[in-house]
């Protein structure tokens, strides 16, 4: 993707652009926006807001990472249907995209792809991997002296 940046702003600067580098481009970085979602929340390297949880009562906190992943997985399949009935479409009707040619619904498939991926991604760190859990609970209770962040989720 940076080399193809470079070329479009060495075209540009030489004053003959080249017209399929920006579409590239954009289609590249949708792709690697979406498939490299699925990686940030397997190691939980993704924003979070837990401010407002820690306003809650404690036993309310206790289910904070069962709400953490029900709300990512209503987003995701969300987004995954969404971009499923996008990608039909483009397919049905044969969209190409106008300077490189490709069929756009190559482009949008990996919007589905990486929301399916990331409720397997999610799932995995708050249920399966007992190191990326336990970090979720910490983050909520940096600080609490006499209470372990298991012993809140037992």
């Amino acid at each position: 993707m940076l080399a193809i940046v470079t070329i479009q702003v060495a075209t540009r600067l030489l004053s003959r652009s080249v017209p399929w580098s920006e579409e590239l481009t954009r289609n590249s970085f949708i792709v690697t926006v979406f498939l490299g979602m699925t990686v940030g929340f397997r190691r939980l390297e993704h924003a979070r807001i837990t401010f407002l949880l820690k306003l809650l009562p404690k036993h309310l906190q206790s289910l904070y990472i069962h709400f953490y992943f029900i709300s990512g997985t209503i987003f995701f399949v969300i987004l995954a249907h969404q971009g499923l009935r996008m990608t039909l479409q483009q397919f049905r009707s044969g969209e190409m995209s106008p300077a490189c040619g490709i069929p756009m619904y190559l482009v949008t498939l990996p919007i589905s792809i990486g929301a399916a991926l990331a409720i397997i991604a999610q799932f995995q760190s708050v249920y399966v991997d007992k190191s990326t859990r336990k970090k979720l609970i910490q983050e909520l209770f940096v600080g609490e002296e006499g209470l372990t962040s298991e012993d809140r989720f037992q």
